[in-house]
């Protein structure tokens, strides 16, 4: 391919998914800038995966996404799949390390990722313009100018990549939504992600800090919606982890369209059991210990404080003696263990959600992420509607869409 340093190219946004593209069109030849809003770039990155930077997944199809737009999805994972992006991250020379399909870097740090991005734009020439608040985007015919507060710039090509709302700490402030409205595209309004959810019972308070293996659900006006398991953890106002993170954006998008909707979570502590032989373990338990007090006959059964809540649940006091407690407590107590039912009242806000569901439609972009209503302006990563599951796609299809959207700008300008 012809180099052509006088085409110019300007990416909005200095996360994940503006850094790959920076650095994929600057390797095609394009004069390329970063305009950043904050004072830094990539601060997002270093909060990927607990700071570790789980960046891509071995398991990688479109069952992992949500999306209104699974065709143009598929598509983009197949050209741009889990093997291209750990060939990108080899041509930046990233030491990485695969875990149960999870693919982080050797070191554990998402710095790692961070600093060999920003080696290569180095290297590659890349002006990087930070604390750079963008306002507006108007095309004219073969070029665009880019509004500033303080400057106006023209640019061949420009590629928003403003994330979402989520840890608007890092720089994902919602900007970019209003940058794409201005342009006239259509979008799903943003909602929480890979988020908390919200309990209006009083109890969380007790069992905060528990920490135990389980499968939830989350029902909608009496309706299964989704099943995940892993580690659930109990905070103060509900229920957190990585199955409650997978399944939030069902309660996010739910609330967001219908903010009377009866939501409850489901939650089976013993997944591994059915129903009659968690009933049968706990009856010959109760016999085994008829003389101890019902608090002692179960020790070791739950955690400690899920154990009181249990009992709690099946109205039976901790001092009771366990040879005592009625048949019909003990399927109360069996009842609570497989199906402990949470009244869900939302998620916690954007300020603490990982990811953001909604944006542009994928329907309003080409197959390589170009505005059909303005061919030379681009739409990326998170401000599309595209979100996904925790396990490193997110950060997957970030990078993706950055890469496959500078290929395309190359194809047709270099």
């Amino acid at each position: 391919m012809k180099q052509n340093t006088a085409k110019t190219l300007c990416v909005i946004g200095g996360g994940a998914s503006g850094l790959a593209c920076a650095i994929e069109a600057a390797r095609c030849g394009f004069a390329v800038t970063i305009l950043e809003h904050t004072d830094r770039i990539g601060k997002k990155i270093l909060m990927t995966g607990n700071g570790k930077c789980n960046f891509t997944n071995r398991l990688m199809n479109e069952e992992q996404y949500y999306t209104d737009e699974i065709p143009f999805l598929r598509k983009v994972l197949a050209q741009f799949g889990t093997d291209e992006l750990l060939a990108f991250f080899d041509s930046l020379h990233l030491c990485y390390k695969e875990k149960n399909g999870y693919f982080y870097p050797v070191s554990n740090q998402a710095a790692s990722v961070l600093d060999v991005l920003r080696f290569e734009l180095l290297k590659r020439d890349v002006q990087i313009v930070t604390s750079t608040v963008v306002t507006d985007i108007l095309e004219k015919g073969d070029y665009t100018e880019v509004y500033t507060k303080n400057q106006t710039y023209v640019f061949d090509v420009v590629v928003l990549a403003c994330g979402g709302k989520a840890y608007a700490v890092t720089g994902s402030d919602g900007s970019g939504y209003q940058l794409c409205k201005k342009l006239g595209l259509k979008q799903n309004p943003p909602s929480e992600a890979l988020v908390a959810l919200k309990s209006s019972e009083t109890y969380f308070k007790v069992v905060a800090g528990v920490r135990t293996d389980a499968e939830v659900s989350v029902w909608v006006d009496g309706q299964c919606m989704g099943t995940e398991m892993g580690e659930l953890q109990i905070t103060d106002y509900g229920i957190s982890g990585i199955p409650v993170f997978q399944l939030s954006r069902i309660v996010s998008v739910t609330l967001l369209h219908n903010a009377n909707a009866s939501v409850y979570a489901q939650v089976d502590l013993f997944p591994a059991l059915s129903k009659q032989a968690l009933l049968q373990h706990m009856q010959e338990r109760i016999r085994e210990n008829a003389m101890l007090q019902i608090q002692d006959a179960l020790s070791g059964f739950l955690n400690k404080k899920l154990n009181t809540l249990m009992l709690k649940h099946a109205h039976v006091s901790p001092a009771m003696q366990a040879g005592d407690i009625k048949v019909q407590s003990i399927h109360q107590m069996v009842q609570f263990c497989k199906k402990w039912h949470i009244p869900i009242t939302g998620t916690n806000d954007f300020s603490k959600c990982q990811v953001c569901a909604g944006g542009v439609w994928l329907s309003e972009l080409t197959q390589g992420f170009a505005c059909k209503k303005h061919p030379n302006v681009y739409v990326i990563g998170e401000l599309t509607d595209v979100d996904g599951k925790c396990g490193g796609y997110n950060l997957h299809y970030a990078f993706a869409s950055g890469i496959l959207a500078a290929r395309d700008a190359a194809r047709r300008h270099i």
